[in-house]
């Protein structure tokens, strides 16, 4: 029925009764919208066990709205329920816009970008054969051509 498939938002309880937890779990993440969801349970273990299921913005164990008032946790939905993250560490970075800005420092060139020098590539050698090769002799003959090699 409706009730159960839409966001009520008014003082209604709706119940339904299951046989086993996997049925109310496919029962509870059946649908479009997760806004916040609530367990109540003896067994406060076995509570949080059900809320990391939950496909939920907020899911609370034996409580409801507890943490609502609380500026540093966030709150937002999943699906088509509550659009975006308020509150907390995860409101503030939805408002954030991150950018990598990498810019080449010619004073300090990169091993590994253009221009490469010279000895490039037995620079590069040297450290996958120090790396990988099973030679204790290849191994140190690398280590001493990679320090030749060096820029």
């Amino acid at each position: 029925m409706l009730l159960m498939r839409e966001e009520t938002f008014g003082p209604v309880l709706p119940i339904l009764v299951v046989d086993t937890l996997e049925e109310m779990l496919r029962q509870a993440n059946d649908s479009s919208f997760g806004l916040s969801a609530t367990v109540w349970t003896r067994d406060t273990a076995r509570g949080k066990q059900i809320a990391r299921q939950l496909r939920a913005g907020s899911v609370w164990v034996n409580t409801g709205l507890a943490s609502y008032g609380n500026p540093l946790t966030p709150r937002g939905g999943f699906k088509q329920s509550g659009i975006g993250k308020i509150g907390g560490r995860l409101g503030l970075l939805e408002m954030v816009d991150a950018k990598l800005i990498d810019i080449a420092d010619q004073s300090h060139p990169k091993a590994w970008w253009y221009p490469l020098w010279p000895n490039a590539y037995a620079f590069f050698k040297a450290g996958l054969t120090l790396m990988h090769d099973q030679s204790p002799a290849k191994r140190l003959q690398a280590a001493l051509e990679y320090l030749r090699t060096r820029r």
